[in-house]
């Protein structure tokens, strides 16, 4: 059955944090992210993007969207992108967009991800956090045609219009791409839109939620060196989890090298 329409739930009751009934917290869920990304995040900052500045232009159809015929007054739209692949080569090149940069991914606990929100700056009148799987049902002519002539209109776009239908929106990609097994947060806000987002919280607090760090595969050994001794220098200064985990920082071991191929008769 093709799924636009999301259910969903309050994590915490009375707070502007909910998520998608088929959302799983047992789940372990990666984020690949660049090494300054990484860096935010040790200084107690996350970055949300905004989605019409993605380079696939079918990504920003939605946050681009004209609303005005359904009364919705569309908010400040950021989002960041999770995998529940914990080691895709396709991950790696799809997200590195400099070949400078070095990338990392991180493990998340998400339910404690989330949880950093829920005492953090994201809890105020004019901010609301959805966290959910992307569905890829649709293919291209579909969502191309969701705002009228599509079979799925009246499920995508029901009256009134919410800010969950709206979501629910965000949370669409084509067949083509259900390798990714996406997950997103999604943060809408009612003050003025920027490129990026960054949201606050305690950065002690990071022991929580990280549950490991890769280093891209094909990185130097020097450079590996270097962001572990960082790394491992950042995480024993970190106060003790009551989540308590060893610190886990590797390289992606997806092009070691295996003896050559012998072909025989």
């Amino acid at each position: 059955m093709t799924k636009i329409k999301n259910n969903w739930q309050d994590i915490v009751e009375g707070l502007p944090v909910k998520k998608s009934d088929s959302f799983n917290w047992s789940r372990t869920y990666y984020r690949y992210m660049s090494e300054g990304d990484f860096d935010n995040i040790m200084n107690g900052r996350f970055k949300f993007s905004n989605p019409a500045n993605w380079w696939d232009p079918f990504e920003s159809l939605m946050v681009n969207g004209d609303y005005s015929d359904l009364n919705y007054t569309k908010p400040a739209t950021y989002v960041a992108c999770f995998s529940k692949l914990a080691n895709s080569e396709a991950h790696w090149k799809m997200y590195k967009r400099k070949l400078d940069e070095t990338y990392i991914r991180v493990e998340f606990d998400m339910e404690n991800f989330i949880g950093t929100f829920c005492l953090g700056e994201v809890l105020n009148a004019q901010s609301h956090l959805y966290i959910g799987d992307v569905s890829y049902d649709l293919d291209e002519r579909s969502i191309l045609t969701l705002g009228k002539t599509s079979k799925y209109h009246k499920q995508a776009v029901p009256s009134p219009f919410t800010r969950e239908n709206y979501v629910d929106l965000l949370l669409l990609k084509r067949k083509a791409f259900k390798w990714e097994e996406e997950s997103r947060i999604v943060v809408l806000s009612d003050v003025t839109q920027n490129n990026e987002l960054f949201l606050c919280f305690d950065s002690r607090m990071a022991k929580d939620f990280i549950k490991s760090i890769q280093i891209e595969p094909d990185k130097e050994d020097v450079k590996f060196n270097m962001l572990y001794r960082k790394y491992k220098q950042w995480w024993d200064k970190l106060p003790s989890s009551q989540y308590p985990k060893a610190f886990n920082c590797s390289k992606s071991s997806l092009y070691n090298e295996r003896a050559p191929l012998v072909f025989s008769k």
